[in-house]
């Protein structure tokens, strides 16, 4: 965060400057679409000159955390209307951006490190006969939960909830 050097994404004639947050930013055929997960960003309208000295750039919607605007390119375009989304919409629009892990008869014991590097819920097996269970899917990392579900009704293994985010997998008993 330095007010001196901001950080603007420009696309087309449309800047997207953060003042302080996170954000994502999609070009479309004749649009741009701003989502804001954190913060605020100012969302501004370069001018379309003809060689001319370059005016100021003209902000054209502040958007907070948990809106979207779309800002059509065109040079004489309206001026955005700025919506609020609900959780479950932004989640939607930015599932793009959870990684998503891919198994072909992985063993639990190699799955496991991976989805640990990118899950906020830490794995562990408790034992090696769990470790060669082997997976075959696609699973998002912010959903271990169906992880859960598959192993126990395929494989009879119980996901035991430990302190703080940890989960053991463990045999049923």
């Amino acid at each position: 965060k330095d007010a001196a050097r901001p950080f603007v994404v420009a696309v087309d004639a449309v800047e997207v400057r953060a003042v302080g947050t996170s954000f994502a930013v999609q070009r479309r055929a004749t649009e741009v679409e701003v989502l804001v997960t954190t913060g605020r960003v100012a969302v501004d309208r370069l001018p379309v000159t003809g060689g001319a000295a370059s005016p100021a750039p003209q902000t054209v919607a502040m958007l907070e955390a948990g809106n979207r605007t779309l800002v059509e390119v065109a040079a004489m375009a309206p001026a955005p209307v700025v919506e609020a989304l609900s959780p479950a919409e932004m989640g939607q629009r930015l599932a793009w951006r959870v990684p998503r892990l891919e198994f072909t008869r992985t063993p639990l014991a190699e799955a496991v490190p991976m989805i640990n590097r990118h899950s906020a819920i830490k794995l562990a097996l408790a034992d090696e006969a769990v470790g060669r269970v082997q997976i075959s899917g696609m699973l998002r990392v912010d959903n271990v939960e169906s992880l859960f579900h598959l192993l126990e009704m395929e494989h009879g293994i119980k996901a035991e909830r430990r302190n703080a985010g940890e989960v053991v997998l463990r045999a049923g008993r």
